[in-house]
């Protein structure tokens, strides 16, 4: 099933009501992970305490768990039971996977984790009872397309280049393509339409988007705008040592794409392969056609090498 067609679902049933006894929101994208687990809260219960259960952690009373997924609610049409973060679907509990079977019908179970197992008891009861559902990144063109829906939400109006222009600044985050819209929309005031100049004064690329900048001008042997580049992150009050691991992760995001672009992948797999956003390794992609394999690797051995330096003292920042 498809990101849009779980997004769908859940939406469905939020606006009609009629709630399954048991979700399971999961996947890369945490911001649609939260934004579910909200929408489902107020829907159910409004977040009221007396019907509103919370469990997380890989430490819960699994018997105090049980017993309040087979309590009425309180005064109420509904109560919700949520469970984050716990190692449930990594070793089966077989009294847990009875009680989701058996839900009372006024209540809901909420489970919120970043992965789990689908081939395990709990998840394939989940599936039998309820609704598992997988929110990982959005492809670029449901990026595109839902920003340029919250942007028209707010009244305004923005060009395919401006968008475009905008997401290039965001690396496809979409807590922060959601802050910047928030922005932009209170930067604009009244006026209908987001400009490019807009973008280009207040949205300004994250300390990730300089380090891709400076590997590009390293890629071409551009020596100057490196060092602006670096000069201009420690203008920005980042320390050296930050910056030397963002330079290791980018070249580790490169060397790891290029690897697998000359085995014939494409952005997309790769994205999946290394659960990294297909925005990310689309940029990755480009670039890393202008290293060779063994540039990249002198360049991540040395700068993992002094960063070593560095943190047992034989080298200062």
């Amino acid at each position: 099933m498809d990101l849009g067609l779980f997004m769908k679902n859940i939406n469905n049933d939020i606006k009609d009501k009629k709630f399954k006894s048991v979700y399971l929101l999961y996947g890369e994208e945490g911001y649609l992970v939260k934004l579910y687990k909200d929408k489902l809260i107020e829907a159910i219960t409004g977040g009221d305490p007396m019907n509103t259960m919370k469990y997380e952690g890989d430490k819960i009373d699994i018997i105090s768990l049980i017993d309040d997924i087979n309590t009425a609610p309180f005064f109420a049409d509904h109560r919700l039971i949520l469970v984050e973060n716990t190692n449930l679907f990594k070793k089966a509990n077989d009294d847990l996977i009875e009680a989701i079977g058996n839900i009372p019908e006024q209540n809901v179970v909420v489970f919120v984790e970043k992965e789990v197992d689908k081939r395990g008891k709990l998840f394939k009861q989940i599936k039998s009872k309820g609704y598992p559902c997988e929110l990982n990144y959005l492809s670029e063109s449901d990026l595109f397309n839902w920003t340029l829906k919250q942007i028209n939400g707010q009244n305004k109006k923005i060009s395919k280049d401006t968008l475009n222009l905008f997401l290039s600044k965001t690396d496809g985050d979409m807590y922060m393509v959601s802050n910047e819209i928030a922005k932009l929309v209170a930067y604009v005031g009244d006026r209908e339409v987001i400009e490019s100049s807009d973008v280009e004064v207040l949205c300004q690329a994250p300390v990730v988007g300089k380090i891709f900048d400076m590997t590009d001008a390293m890629s071409v042997k551009n020596k100057k705008k490196t060092m602006e580049l670096y000069y201009d992150l420690i203008a920005a009050k980042e320390a050296p040592a930050y910056i030397l691991t963002m330079l290791i992760r980018q070249f580790d995001l490169l060397l790891t794409t290029k690897e697998l672009a000359d085995r014939g992948y494409g952005v997309d797999t790769i994205s999946k392969e290394m659960k990294v956003h297909s925005f990310v390794i689309k940029k990755c992609f480009n670039q890393s056609k202008n290293f060779d394999g063994k540039t990249l690797k002198l360049a991540y051995k040395a700068s993992v090498k002094m960063m070593e330096k560095i943190r047992s003292g034989l080298m200062d920042e």
